[in-house]
């Protein structure tokens, strides 16, 4: 077998991992969290259909064509399913909209199997050679799977434009005449001028959010696990487990979503006196001066600014560094520095108790999105089991 075809195989294998992982992503976003399983599902279903096909059908040389029609499936089926409503509410009481799943499956499906197709052909052909194809075939799955995170993080949902170009050029590598070249062009141009724009489900908070009058999306961040979003608007009212002793207005605040839902909101830091009617303000009436305090999942700092405000020394902990990015840029005026002066960590708070260092208060802040609500109830949490308390209690001074 030429290397050259082995470099083809490395490259549709590592778009066909990038694909999987980037619909993952985006099922998170344009719907709700566990629509990310559906990626896995037509992967797998996409690339035994094409095994099944190969032994049966036995084609002549569909190398080149699959890579083509690896890109052009994979930019066809976002487009339209961009633009195709599911709404798994009305699918729970309508027997016929829940049919919609099956040109999900089938659109979704059709670019694993012309990856698959590559594959199967290349393993049936190049038997003797197969320690070899098989290299290139997990290398290039490889740097797909980790290359992927830091393309989203860069480009957001373009970063499907660069999946399928990846696609175009493995077929670099299996083109034999020029009319070949040419097809490759023309749908690189198709591919780089295609409108890409996820479409959010109506029932994300985010969606529902921007239907108030005069609410406005201020920024949007990417990285590699999540889509944060600031916006303002009358929406903005947070402030959870408020007692109902607190009788004045809240300060304006500023919505934080994540995936779309809303996990906590920036508060404006020149009146804080609501702080104090929150239940994660109540060890600060303990007596302790002064007090070492951990916030864990801190987001968007609410918690943060309740903790200055009653003179603690604050050592934050969040798994998302947009958030806190969001609130130490730009936005910092808005918060009065809400994360100015205190020992800022990025990783996962259960990580961090690994230190060994101790405090007089631990707060569990809900303002970081570790308490899901709906349909987020269901998501395994592991800041709340019970090997996780018994930390949190070994880390109390």
């Amino acid at each position: 077998m030429a290397s050259k075809g082995l470099f083809g195989i490395f490259f549709i294998s590592a778009a066909s991992l990038m694909l999987e992982v980037s619909l993952m992503r985006f099922f998170s976003i344009m719907e709700f969290y566990h629509f990310a399983f559906l990626a896995v599902g037509v992967a797998l279903f996409g690339g035994a259909a094409a095994g099944t096909y190969i032994f049966v059908k036995e084609p002549k040389d569909p190398l080149f064509r699959s890579c083509l029609l690896f890109s052009a499936s994979a930019l066809a089926s976002f487009v339209v399913l961009n633009r195709m409503s599911f709404d798994p509410v009305r699918a729970s009481v309508d027997w016929w909209h829940l049919l919609r799943l099956i040109p999900y499956y089938l659109l979704l499906s059709l670019p694993f199997f012309f990856s698959g197709m590559v594959l199967a052909y290349s393993f049936k052909v190049w038997q003797s050679d197969s320690a070899r194809v098989y290299l290139f075939n997990l290398v290039g799955a490889a740097v797909g799977a980790l290359g992927v995170l830091f393309l989203i993080a860069s480009l957001g949902e373009h970063a499907i434009r660069a999946v399928c170009l990846m696609g175009v050029f493995g077929g670099v590598f299996f083109a034999k005449k020029r009319k070949d070249a040419i097809s490759l062009f023309v749908l690189s141009v198709i591919i780089l001028m295609a409108p890409l724009e996820i479409r959010m489900s109506q029932y994300k908070d985010l969606s529902r959010a921007l239907n108030h009058p005069g609410a406005e999306l201020l920024d949007t961040r990417w990285n590699g696990f999540s889509r944060v979003d600031l916006a303002n608007g009358s929406f903005a009212r947070y402030a959870p487990g408020l007692s109902m002793q607190y009788r004045m207005l809240l300060p304006q605040q500023m919505g934080v979503f994540i995936d779309g839902q809303m996990v906590g909101a920036f508060t404006c830091g020149e009146d804080l006196r609501f702080m104090d009617y929150l239940p994660s303000s109540i060890g600060y009436g303990l007596g302790f001066e002064n007090p070492r305090t951990l916030i864990l999942d801190s987001g968007a700092g609410m918690d943060v600014q309740a903790a200055k405000r009653n003179g603690a020394k604050v050592t934050a902990i969040d798994a998302n560094p947009s958030v806190a990015d969001l609130a130490r840029g730009e936005y910092s005026h808005f918060t009065g520095g809400v994360y100015e002066g205190i020992d800022v960590h990025v990783g996962h708070p259960r990580s961090f108790l690994k230190t060994g260092e101790k405090f007089d208060i631990i707060v569990l802040s809900p303002g970081g999105g570790s308490f899901g609500s709906g349909i987020h109830g269901l998501n395994e949490n592991y800041l709340l089991t019970v090997d996780a308390f018994r930390q949190y209690h070994e880390h109390l001074d």
